[in-house]
């Protein structure tokens, strides 16, 4: 068994108690799948913020559509408003 911090000890007390994972294995393999995929779309919008910086030196710019911007995070979200 891996050994936490307390209040993470308590977290995954708290997530096993729920009845959604198996066993401490399944509630770590479902966090570690979350976290890589946090990663790489952590990592795609550094990248995407570069490239746009990137453009705006250059002076290619254009004005913000924030309609535009809310709908594309709106559909990022589920029904609960969570991220996909």
């Amino acid at each position: 068994m891996t050994t936490y911090s307390p209040d993470l000890q308590q977290f995954v007390q708290e997530q096993l108690a729920t009845g959604e994972f198996q066993d401490e294995a399944e509630l770590m393999q479902q966090a570690l799948t979350v976290y890589r995929e946090l990663r790489t779309r952590h990592n795609h919008l550094r990248a995407d913020i570069e490239s746009a910086i990137a453009q705006a030196d250059r002076g290619k710019v254009a004005p913000l559509d924030i309609d535009a911007i809310k709908a594309e995070l709106t559909a990022e979200l589920d029904e609960t408003g969570q991220p996909i």
